[in-house]
């Protein structure tokens, strides 16, 4: 479940984000970003890579041209950078909130990784993967 959010606080424009929740309903607990890999896979560089590389292709918005001015501390491999994410029917949505990779004034970017970018390093019975070969069929 992704929930939108907005809060106006006297500024120029509200201030909206995004906060993404992931429930595993067979086990019945909250699902993290880690337990859809194997736990020895560099999940966060390669969802990093992919991200940045594709945004970097996106054309200039509102002024903000995002092959040269991308926040790209915000994508870092680190787990902060990515708190807000699901699973969709073609792969993994990552999900940026305004002001997290580029100015308020640029939609906020949302970068879908296809299934088969990341089956590689699935967990073989992890979520992820069941949801990919679901997809392949």
């Amino acid at each position: 479940i992704v929930f939108s959010s907005s809060e106006y606080l006297g500024q120029a424009h509200a201030r909206s984000y995004f906060d993404a929740f992931n429930y595993d309903l067979k086990n019945n607990r909250p699902l993290e970003l880690a337990e859809i890999f194997k736990p020895e896979a560099k999940y966060l560089e390669k969802i990093s890579a992919f991200c940045l590389q594709n945004l970097r292709k996106r054309p200039a918005q509102n002024g903000f041209d995002f092959a040269k001015d991308l926040w790209t501390e915000s994508i870092k491999p680190d787990k902060s950078n990515f708190q807000d994410w699901c699973l969709v029917k073609n792969g993994l949505l990552i999900i940026f909130n305004p002001e997290q990779v580029a100015p308020y004034s640029v939609e906020p970017p949302f970068v879908l990784i296809p299934f088969a970018e990341l089956e590689d390093i699935a967990a073989p019975d992890g979520v992820l993967m069941q949801m990919s070969k679901k997809v392949n069929k």
